[in-house]
């Protein structure tokens, strides 16, 4: 298949290119993935973010990092799903939440750090990253924009973080604020 992409030409066709990095990511084809992404001529934010969303459920965790910043390096433009996906390979890693406190100062830079997306992927980096009071600044930010995700993030959070009683009050307040509104 990989073939006849490239005596077609679709190199260059964003939508094709990004749709067969995932193809492959999906079916853990790292190879491929990367020989697909290394003949397109001119990357964007797409191609770009499907090879970092392959490579994160590849749990090549310290390749996404290093593709993230190697986007920021050639001036690609990074979206919510970009850093959604980042967040989650920061998460998995055991660094105590340091890769992810500095995707989260890129965000706020990019003013990026009020979109839905990247809130719930923040809430759910620090819960598990060890840092539960992050995760609640965080989850404050969002009092006006909350909705099940957000809550669900920071449910999860205090339960991996062993904060039982914490997580009941929180799920109590939800329901509460559900059937008040």
């Amino acid at each position: 298949m990989k073939w006849m992409y490239f005596l077609l030409g679709a190199c260059d066709h964003v939508l094709i290119s990004s749709s067969l990095i995932r193809f492959y990511g999906r079916f853990k084809c790292s190879e491929d993935e990367n020989v697909v992404f290394n003949k397109v001529s001119r990357h964007n934010t797409l191609t770009w973010t499907a090879k970092i969303v392959s490579s994160c459920k590849e749990r090549h965790f310290s390749e996404v990092l290093g593709d993230f910043k190697e986007m920021g390096r050639v001036g690609i433009k990074k979206d919510s799903f970009t850093f959604s996906s980042v967040l989650k390979a920061c998460g998995r890693m055991q660094n105590h939440g340091s890769c992810g406190e500095q995707v989260h100062a890129d965000a706020i830079k990019l003013g990026l750090d009020s979109d839905n997306y990247v809130q719930c992927s923040l809430i759910a980096m620090y819960g598990r990253s060890w840092l539960p009071r992050d995760a609640k600044m965080v989850f404050e930010m969002t009092r006006n924009e909350r909705n099940v995700d957000s809550w669900n993030a920071m449910f999860m959070g205090l339960i991996q973080n062993g904060l039982y009683i914490e997580a009941v009050k929180t799920e109590f307040v939800f329901l509460v604020m559900a059937n008040w509104q």
